[in-house]
């Protein structure tokens, strides 16, 4: 059996965990043989705000950029090159939604009205698979453009690693119907309290083919992870916005023929960490977990924030809520930047804070802030220093 051991300074928590997959040794050649490797994209987040003469805020914009070191951009170029293209999309977004938040103030302001509350378009990307046969980040985006209530939601971008194709379903998925119809169950069964729109068809009109242009076709967001193949549906999407959002897995293991290439999509790397999506406490404190496999088992790291200078990583074993925490964040550098705020009579601010996605847990950064000497300390870790 093995257990996660605190080490010196780490609260003292041990947890049980399953015992290790055994295969006999010609298949563990062979796996390690064609297991993919991670790949590591570094992000860059950008946020801009702007306030009036009186101080208050306007908007708050952020957008991402993605890339690789110079080592793996030369392993994938042509991932490196859709990173670049993605970027591009981001900040086109960004930019017009910052634009016409700007403009509306400018109206709001010469017809006398109060311009209230600050407008939102904040995002984030993280990666539910990293590896050398798929990428897929997944976006996060909180929005606020005016009216009764904002919004959030998941942007969804899937690649094949080496050639920088952006994927369709339609590529992932042997048979749409069948494909629709195990998606369509488990939406009935793990939301069986939800009021969708057709209560006995809700994906009625929907299609694996994202390029078709038929407007009357709607398209799935989905992810790859390294187990399964996630659907998001959005505030609105097939059930009222009270509903909120509804997320289905498809694990490639139970629904092996639905899908093209089964044997590639469930070959992993021997250590990983998948996205999963972000959790809020009731005060507000945001979690961004991570399910990872290392040394054959699985585990759910948890980034928690608990202020703006304290955070913790709880690491527990996956289905279990003991474990052991690690002081900090994920590490970061931040700069400021030079603002390109769009109209005069704004006072703006911008940012950039870089670090490197959490995809590997045999090599990850924390950053806390020591109160006694008011510095920033980082720590580089591995789960093998920490999970025995």
């Amino acid at each position: 059996m093995e257990s996660i051991a605190a080490s010196e300074g780490e609260k003292e928590i041990y947890i049980e965990t399953e015992d290790d997959i055994v295969i006999d040794d010609a298949q563990d050649v062979d796996a390690k043989m064609q297991a993919p490797e991670l790949i590591h994209p570094i992000v860059a987040e950008h946020y801009q705000c702007a306030q009036d003469d009186e101080n208050k805020f306007i908007y708050e914009v952020s957008w991402n950029e993605i890339s690789l070191d110079d080592s793996e951009a030369a392993a994938y170029p042509e991932m490196q090159k859709a990173f670049s293209e993605l970027n591009d999309k981001f900040w086109d977004e960004t930019f017009t939604n910052r634009n016409n938040f700007a403009i509306d103030y400018t109206a709001a302001k010469k017809d006398g009205i109060e311009f209230d509350p600050t407008r939102l378009d904040l995002n984030k990307v993280t990666f539910t698979r990293s590896d050398s046969s798929f990428t897929s980040v997944l976006k996060t985006y909180d929005w606020y453009g005016g009216g009764a209530h904002g919004g959030y939601g998941y942007g969804t971008y899937n690649y094949d690693t080496v050639t920088g194709k952006k994927l369709t379903l339609s590529d992932i998925v042997a048979d749409e119907k069948r494909f629709i119809d195990a998606v369509e169950s488990k939406l009935k069964d793990e939301y069986a309290d939800v009021e969708f729109y057709d209560a006995n068809n809700p994906l009625t009109g929907y299609t694996i083919n994202d390029d078709d242009p038929d407007e009357m076709k709607y398209k799935f967001s989905w992810s790859l992870g390294y187990k399964s193949l996630t659907i998001y549906f959005q505030q609105y999407e097939i059930a009222p916005y009270s509903e909120g959002i509804q997320v289905v897995e498809l694990p490639y293991a139970g629904y092996a023929d639905l899908f093209n290439d089964t044997d590639k999509l469930s070959s992993t790397p021997v250590n990983y960490a998948s996205a999963l999506p972000d959790e809020y406490d009731e005060y507000g404190y945001k979690t961004s977990p991570y399910s990872v496999q290392y040394n054959g088992n699985m585990y759910v790291f948890s980034f928690k924030e608990l202020d703006d200078e304290e955070a913790v990583l709880k690491v527990t074993d996956e289905g279990s809520d003991r474990g052991i925490e690690l002081e900090g964040r994920l590490a970061t550098t931040n700069e400021a930047e030079e603002v390109t705020g769009p109209f005069d009579g704004m006072h703006c601010a911008q940012r950039v804070t870089t670090g490197r996605a959490f995809v590997d847990p045999m090599k990850f950064e924390l950053e806390y802030l020591d109160k006694a000497t008011n510095e920033t300390v980082k720590i580089e870790y591995s789960a093998e220093g920490f999970i025995n």
